[in-house]
């Protein structure tokens, strides 16, 4: 009976070791994961360490549509013309600068922070480059104002011809440049211009109650799951060392948990954050890349290496201090039990001496020299003067 309720108690301490390393996988995943992903300045602090800002409206405007008949894209509309490309360029850049962008980003990312803590019933956010539309009208306005004034006169004969002042190679006579500069600027602030159709609305995104309710939940678990998580690997230890018979194997049993958990951890991140260029395949299908080359580059790597690797990081830190834990713990563990078996080993131990009262045995010199003192101190106690003990006596 004694051996089955032995085998039980230990296959029940397994099981409970098992679940114990289940959860504190979990839990040191979550505590890598979900600080950063529930404060909202997280996500900003990723996005201004990746350094995005700049090369986003670089590929931006390889991709707006400008609103013309022909349908050509906005990159292909500033070649089609006599104008410096580099200084149509320089002008975006400098209307929708980092900061604009960086704004803009973390209004975004605001809305979408409010409808998950419950703040607002659907992500609130509206941007729109259009909101700089007049800067961006004035500037290139007088960008072509300086390249217009730099033409040479026309011809006669191309008098009469249609004259387009993005295209043109020479100013008509008679043709009043403030005038075409002030069609230009009319145009570019045009409700149909393509600006006015750039923009993220928060409106445009179909988001029922179900989802709704599904997203805060889950925010509402992970954060719970952070209190939980370890609360529930104390008390799954505790169990292991009180089923364990004593204390100390339980405790080293646990130590053993903690050190291999956290080890695994270690590799896990260590190794996570050594792939992030194969996670760039994500946007691959048969056909190919889904993703441009450009955007990959300059966007989605930087982005996703200050992602992996701040959760890495953090990661790494954290099965660190669970595998120092653990190895203290076992190793405290397995000290005592050494000491411990040490000592009842030499209890156990016989008797190397005799048991019995006997004196032990002496050999004839030591016997020889033992008894020599003596000789000498009875003549010299009987050898004293009657003086001295006369002397001794009144003392």
């Amino acid at each position: 009976m004694k051996t089955f309720i032995k085998i039980i108690r230990w296959i029940f301490s397994k099981f409970l070791l098992l679940v114990m390393a289940g959860v504190l996988f979990a839990t040191i995943l979550a505590y890598a994961i979900v600080p950063h992903m529930s404060n909202r300045e997280t996500p900003k602090r990723w996005l201004s360490e990746a350094e995005v800002y700049g090369s986003v409206i670089d590929h931006s405007l390889k991709l707006l549509q400008q609103e013309s008949d022909g349908g050509a894209s906005l990159d292909e509309a500033i070649n089609e013309t006599p104008l410096d490309k580099e200084r149509l360029i320089d002008v975006f850049r400098n209307v929708y600068d980092e900061a604009f962008l960086s704004q803009g980003a973390e209004e975004v990312i605001d809305g979408f922070y409010n409808w998950i803590e419950g703040s607002s019933e659907r992500p609130e956010f509206y941007v729109s480059l259009a909101e700089k539309q007049n800067e961006l009208a004035a500037k290139l306005s007088d960008v072509l104002r300086q390249e217009l004034a730099s033409l040479p006169a026309c011809p006669s004969e191309q008098a009469n011809e249609e004259f387009n002042p993005l295209s043109a190679s020479c100013l008509p006579p008679g043709v009043s440049l403030d005038s075409l500069i002030d069609d230009f600027t009319q145009q570019l602030n045009e409700e149909g211009s393509f600006l006015s159709e750039a923009t993220l609305d928060s409106s445009n995104i179909d988001i029922d109650q179900e989802a709704t309710k599904n997203v805060r939940a889950g925010f509402d678990a992970a954060s719970t799951f952070l209190i939980l998580g370890p609360l529930l690997v104390i008390a799954l230890a505790a169990l292991v060392i009180l089923i364990e018979p004593g204390w100390l194997p339980g405790a080293r049993n646990v130590g053993r948990t903690l050190l291999s958990v956290g080890i695994v951890q270690l590799i896990v991140f260590f190794i996570s954050d050594r792939i992030r260029d194969a996670f760039l395949r994500f946007g691959e299908n048969e056909n190919g890349n889904d993703i441009p080359e450009g955007v990959a580059r300059d966007i989605v790597q930087p982005l996703y290496g200050a992602i992996i690797g701040d959760i890495a990081r953090s990661g790494m830190m954290i099965a660190g201090l669970v595998c120092i834990l653990g190895f203290a713990m076992w190793l405290t563990a397995f000290v005592a039990m050494r000491k411990k078996r040490i000592e009842t080993e030499r209890q156990e131990k016989p008797f190397l001496h005799n048991e019995t009262n006997d004196p032990p045995l002496t050999s004839a010199s030591e016997e020889a020299g033992s008894t020599t003192p003596r000789i000498d101190n009875e003549k010299s106690s009987s050898a004293e003067s009657p003086v001295a003990q006369e002397a001794s006596k009144k003392n």
